[in-house]
């Protein structure tokens, strides 16, 4: 066995067969999650036809005067009950999979390229725990592809961008949107799948809802296919060539990486996320589309309560308010995860930047730029101290000019927007009201408008840092 050393003086042994022995091959393990994922969703299809056989079988008992045998109904509410258990073991069976398959990719992909991830190893376990998981696995995994992809080299500073990121996101939200598809199929549906007879057309929207479910876990287990494929391919490469060439070439100096002047601190591989700011930017004014609906919706719930039940008048009222409320909730809880998630993922590249651009800028740590957002009372706080320092970071100080270092008052206003937007949110939701809906719907309005300049100034602030060999960065002097 030969031992040799990284750049960073990480130890590597290197087996008789030429690979290192601490490398361990994802190939077939990625080939056993294709397996199981693509099981899962001939289930799901299986899972959608029973369910659209018991809804017609339910729809005809009810129309013979339920003369028809109530065994042969409940003998479709089992098949269906079964199937959906053994789908959803399956699913989890595969989750766990997939956990030790990002748990051993990521260790080959800090072993085969020295280039620092954006998350901590320990991540690849606790990002699958409930409610980080909405964010943290795309990251790792996009990690651990641009880590293995044959383009970066092995002893890169910063992982470099590239081409197949736009897989990760596709399959990331084509799953995400799937899970939350299903959970509305099934309280949709859940009266036909207990075999109730008043509930049989309800189960017309769920099936149809669990369609597009199926069309999306369809295309999610697609692209996990062709990551899991490529990345294990990938590192099998590497690991061959890191067997065959053992020592790196010393790593080229870039411009923005070179020495510079006495107080001028030097800004190495800044990644500035223009695109991605923009895109979260854009997505953020679309959530007011989920309030307005509910607002519009909103003047029928008064008649909806008030009316007796069965009456014309009610009948009339629910059939006004139901679906564009129904059809508000769906559009305000899509649009607030996918600005929320590409908000996060914009935050945090943004967020390492402004650690190269001032590292003395930030009150809080790296990991608090996601956890703020989850911990309960600190997130009324504690982000708008991460935004506002990431703002001020890049701002570089003009001798003189002590608000140059101070929060800006943008952020500020944005951040009471986002509060006061949330309280608007919980009286309308309380009080069922359509002025406070209105009101809910401009708050939403406005706090879009205020974050679209924040992001925007980040942005240009960090990229304007880039496009310089040399950022400009007045000494401190106590």
């Amino acid at each position: 066995m030969v031992t040799n050393h990284t750049e960073h003086g990480r130890a590597v042994s290197f087996s008789a067969s030429g690979t290192p022995s601490s490398f361990r091959s994802v190939r077939g393990l990625g080939l056993v999650i294709v397996a199981a994922a693509t099981a899962v969703t001939g289930l799901r299809a299986v899972e959608l036809v029973l369910t659209w056989q018991l809804s017609t079988r339910l729809q005809e008992w009810e129309a013979d005067g339920y003369g028809g045998t109530e065994d042969s109904v409940q003998q479709w509410v089992a098949a269906v009950g079964a199937i959906t258990w053994i789908a959803m073991c399956l699913q989890m069976l595969t989750g766990l999979l997939f956990i030790a398959w990002v748990y051993r990719a990521r260790r080959n992909a800090e072993l085969l390229c020295s280039a620092r991830h954006r998350l901590p190893g320990v991540w690849a376990i606790v990002g699958f725990l409930p409610v980080v998981n909405w964010v943290i696995p795309p990251i790792l995994v996009d990690d651990i592809q641009r880590a293995s992809d044959p383009a970066t080299p092995r002893n890169a500073m910063r992982l470099p961008p590239s081409s197949t990121t736009g897989y990760v996101v596709a399959w990331w939200f084509s799953f995400v949107l799937a899970a939350t598809l299903y959970f509305l199929a099934y309280l949709l549906s859940i009266g036909v799948r207990r075999g109730l007879e008043d509930s049989a057309g309800s189960a017309d929207a769920g099936l149809l809802v669990h369609c597009t479910g199926l069309i999306l876990l369809t295309t999610a287990a697609g692209l996990l296919t062709v990551l899991l494929t490529r990345i294990g391919r990938w590192q099998a490469a590497r690991a061959e060539h890191l067997a065959a060439d053992p020592e790196p070439e010393p790593a080229a100096v870039s411009p923005a990486a070179a020495p510079s002047a006495p107080g001028v601190r030097p800004v190495p591989q800044l990644a500035p996320g223009g695109g991605l700011g923009l895109v979260a930017a854009v997505l953020s004014c679309t959530v007011v589309a989920g309030p307005a609906l509910i607002a519009i919706a909103s003047p029928h719930y008064q008649t909806v309560r008030d009316a007796p039940t069965g009456t014309a008048e009610y009948e009339a009222a629910m059939d006004a308010w139901a679906p564009l409320t129904l059809l508000g909730i769906l559009a305000w809880g899509f649009t607030m995860t996918l600005a929320g998630v590409l908000f996060l993922c914009w935050l945090w590249r943004a967020r390492i930047n402004a650690e190269h651009l001032d590292p003395s800028a930030h009150t809080l740590r790296r990991g608090w730029t996601i956890g703020s957002w989850f911990l309960p009372l600190g997130n009324l706080v504690l982000p708008a101290l991460v935004v506002g320092d990431v703002h001020r970071a890049g701002r570089a100080p003009v001798a003189g000019d002590a608000a140059s270092t101070s929060y800006s008052p943008l952020v500020a206003f944005w951040w009471l927007s986002w509060l006061t937007t949330w309280i608007w949110t919980w009286l309308a939701l309380l009080l069922q009201q359509p002025i406070l809906w209105w009101a809910t719907t401009a708050f939403f309005a406005l706090t879009a408008a205020l974050l679209v300049p924040v992001i925007r100034q980040i942005d240009g602030g960090q990229q304007a840092a880039a496009d310089q060999p040399y950022p400009v960065r007045q000494a401190t002097t106590s």
